[in-house]
């Protein structure tokens, strides 16, 4: 982008310090878990004073152009809308879970104020809208709604849908490079694909694997994938949950037939694993709409299986074509996986089918379509 656009882009100048301070302290330390309901990992108010001077050098910036539109994409902006104080559309992108107001932390009231004041707020799902509409009752009683919240999935790139040239081969070279297995057509091969972070549950995929090891073993040689790439490996907080995974690793009796990858990959990567692995697994304790269960069904072969936490945006969005279990229970995740397994594989192919659906409704070019209408005609997005 920066290469494509240069006379597009107005860069905002900051040094390395100030920047870990803005981004790996207060952002990733303390905004970011209380927003999802993880106050223990919230350590660094510390930096708060780091993050208004950074926010008002934004702003100073925006200023300097006052554009007539404003696109505010992800929760750390949420103070834009309150201090662009020049006519102008105020567009907000939540692409976090939005909480009901029982489970706010008292920062959360400023992060409220600032999307109020925008004239749209879009948000994953329509449970999203609601909480937001209720805290905004609950912090400002009487206040009224003048920005216009839209429930809008956001999916995959369509380009996982392309799996032409993906090759049996492909998978097993890449098997081999990130994860150090011999790939076999007599084993079966799980994927459980998100970045590092604490609420993606990876620990517990893990476990439910394990307890699920011995009586997959009877019908199967079973393989877990783990690619969990670093996100914010320059907080705490990320560091401690790649210890948590090492150790799920280390009890797991299946151990050896668990394999882990930090590595990121490509989008080409990422098609061939979709494409050959016979579940796919998502942990998290909170998640608003993961899209790697989205891209994978795209790109399934056609009998896979999506085993997928309820405390997800997108095990309601494919309700009926996922088999869902108790967010933090490995028990639940087991029985799941056990489920998937153990069913015909006309059936895996009727839910795929199903999750493979709602996913193409929602692919990015189509998201973005529903925005642009959205933005220039003022009318309501489902």
């Amino acid at each position: 982008m920066v290469s494509d656009f240069p006379d597009k882009l107005a860069m905002l100048d900051i040094d390395a310090d100030e920047y870990h301070r803005y981004y790996y302290g207060f952002i990733s330390e303390y905004l970011y878990p209380l927003l999802l309901d993880c106050p223990e990992y919230a350590v660094a108010p510390q930096y708060y004073s780091d993050f208004l001077s950074v926010n008002d050098r934004i702003l100073q910036t925006l200023r300097a152009y006052q554009p007539e539109r404003l696109l505010i994409c992800d929760y750390h902006l949420y103070r834009v809308p309150l201090l662009a104080s020049w006519p102008c559309q105020k567009v907000f992108f939540w692409f976090l879970p939005f909480l009901d107001p029982s489970r706010h932390a008292p920062l959360v009231k400023d992060v409220v104020d600032g999307l109020s004041r925008c004239d749209i707020v879009f948000f994953f799902t329509s449970e999203y809208v609601d909480n937001f509409l209720k805290s905004v009752e609950s912090y400002f009683p009487g206040r009224p709604v003048t920005c216009r919240p839209v429930a809008l999935v956001s999916g995959a790139d369509p380009s996982y849908l392309d799996t032409q040239g993906v090759t049996q081969d492909a998978y097993s070279e890449l098997l081999s490079r990130e994860f150090g297995v011999r790939y076999s057509s007599d084993c079966t091969y799980f994927l459980s694909a998100s970045r590092l972070d604490y609420v993606k549950g990876i620990p517990l995929v893990i476990d439910g694997f394990d307890l699920s090891f011995r009586r997959l073993s009877e019908t199967m040689c079973p393989h877990l994938l783990v690619a969990a790439p670093h996100h914010r490996n320059a907080a705490s907080a990320y560091k401690a949950e790649q210890d948590r995974i090492g150790r799920a690793f280390e009890r797991a009796d299946s151990r050896d037939h668990v394999h882990l990858s930090y590595h990121h990959f490509t989008r080409e990567e990422l098609r061939v694993l979709y494409r050959y692995s016979k579940a796919f697994i998502v942990g998290s304790r909170i998640d608003g709409m993961p899209i790697t269960p989205l891209e994978y069904c795209l790109s399934n072969a056609g009998d896979g299986a999506i085993v997928i936490s309820d405390a997800t945006g997108a095990s309601a969005f494919m309700e009926g074509g996922v088999y869902k279990f108790r967010s933090g229970d490995p028990a639940d995740l087991s029985r799941a996986l056990l489920a998937a397994m153990t069913e015909p594989a006309s059936i895996r192919r009727r839910k795929l089918r199903a999750a493979k659906s709602r996913s193409r409704e929602v692919t990015i070019d189509k998201w973005l379509e529903k925005v642009e209408h959205a933005i220039g005609t003022g009318a309501m997005m489902a």
